[in-house]
């Protein structure tokens, strides 16, 4: 059972840096609102680059893996993009182009749609069977956890550095920006800081991106302590071993073909 364990971990491991991954796409509106004056509507309106490239990724994966049956070479290729993708996030500034902000988009959601629903799939294609609902359960776990702790590691983070980058530029304490929201820091500064404060809050936000760079790479180890298996097998060892151990434990009971019991 120590195999099964270690993959399952591995793939605990790949799962969780995942959900690390995607903190760009939770800060891209936010970057789009203060950085580039979009409204709500609008920033969604310029991610829907990510969202297309994940979506396509994610269906054009599944017809792959049903054909080739191997899901390790699009979970170790879909991290690297991702991190790849993530990594050119932390570019972004003030004047980026439209250009250069839809290619990291789509470079980011390709690489995260390769490698959305592989974690799953490992579960259940290296657990016996009997383990699979558990599998499956651990990894919904931990997508459910690091999705709640990521958000509130990553806010911290942007607090803080936003109240740092702008105390030189504007008497504002960490309360104020906290109760402000997204666009509402820029009204609280006067208008000739206005530019100084734009590169504090691109900076700060940058920062995000780049724990989401550190922890994807993290999670590519986890991704390459999978092993290599294919979904089109119907049974693993573990499911066999558990089946032979089920018969002779039925025999030492003095259970016969016939259904009689020995005397």
């Amino acid at each position: 059972m120590l195999a099964p364990e270690r993959k399952a971990n591995d793939d605990f491991v790949y799962h969780s840096g995942l959900k690390f991954a995607l903190l760009p796409a939770y800060y891209l509106p936010v970057w789009f609102q203060a950085i580039k004056g979009d409204s709500a509507v609008e920033s969604g309106i310029h991610i829907l680059p990510f969202i297309l490239a994940l979506v396509v990724a994610t269906v054009l994966t599944g017809v792959l893996i049903s054909c080739i049956g191997y899901y390790t070479p699009f979970l170790i290729l879909g991290i690297c993009l991702a991190a790849v993708g993530s990594g050119l996030l932390t570019t972004l500034g003030v004047k980026t182009s439209a250009g250069k902000w839809v290619g990291y988009q789509l470079l980011y959601g390709f690489g995260l749609g390769a490698c959305f629903q592989t974690p799953n799939m490992a579960a259940q294609t290296v657990l016996p069977r009997n383990e699979v609902s558990i599998g499956a359960s651990l990894m919904l776990f931990g997508q459910t956890l690091f999705g709640a702790i990521l958000v509130s590691i990553d806010q911290n983070v942007l607090d803080g550095q936003l109240a740092n980058r702008l105390a030189g530029i504007a008497d504002i304490t960490p309360q104020q920006i906290e109760n402000a929201g997204v666009t509402g820091i820029l009204a609280m500064i006067p208008s000739e800081y206005h530019e100084a404060a734009l590169e504090a809050y691109n900076a700060s936000l940058r920062v995000c991106f780049q724990v989401a760079v550190v922890v994807a790479c993290l999670a590519l180890l986890g991704g390459l302590g999978m092993e290599w298996r294919s979904v089109k097998e119907t049974h693993t060892p573990d499911d066999e071993s558990a089946t032979e151990e089920g018969r002779e434990g039925g025999e030492k009971d003095g259970k016969v073909d016939d259904g009689k019991e020995e005397v």
